[in-house]
């Protein structure tokens, strides 16, 4: 029988769940941390200004709908920019304004107030936490329980050969 997940482990171990679930929500705050963090730091360092959506744009990898939007800056040049995330259906309606941030040195880079990117967020961050604190329950109430694995795959493979040569 040819096993197509070569190189799998299995477990049905609670406290090595615990592990998985501790890794996957920091994984996921650290994502939503590092986004809220350039946010921040982008719109500190910004300026401030309204912008108007100009079209929703289709995005080529996904289903959703990117916005376009065009500003002014302080001199009164205009700037058109596209968000980097998608919806479905699209965020704002053509002719929509919105709250745009803009940089110092570089107008032509700014970013819109989203509430897409503030869902998407707060998802991760609670999806974190919540990933987390389980995990760490699942911990240690099996803190003592030892991991026991079940080979699979090439793994199992190798070490049957290697016991079969062996005898």
């Amino acid at each position: 029988m040819i096993h197509f997940n070569l190189f799998s482990k299995r477990t049905e171990s609670p406290k090595a769940f615990g592990y998985f679930l501790i890794a996957f929500g920091a994984l996921f705050f650290i994502f939503a941390s590092v986004v809220f963090i350039k946010q921040e730091v982008f719109k500190k360092n910004a300026i401030q200004t309204s912008g108007v959506v100009v079209e929703n744009v289709k995005s080529e990898s996904s289903t959703g709908y990117k916005t376009r939007y065009s500003y002014f800056d302080e001199s009164g040049k205009e700037y058109f920019n596209t968000s980097s995330s998608s919806s479905n259906p699209p965020e704002y309606e053509v002719g929509t304004e919105i709250v745009v941030y803009y940089s110092k040195d570089n107008p032509a880079k700014s970013i819109y107030k989203s509430s897409t990117v503030t869902l998407i967020t707060v998802l991760f961050f609670v999806l974190g936490i919540v990933s987390v604190i389980i995990g760490v329950i699942l911990y240690i109430f099996n803190k003592d329980k030892e991991i026991v694995w079940e080979d699979s795959g090439l793994i199992a493979w190798a070490k049957n050969k290697k016991s079969k040569t062996i005898e």
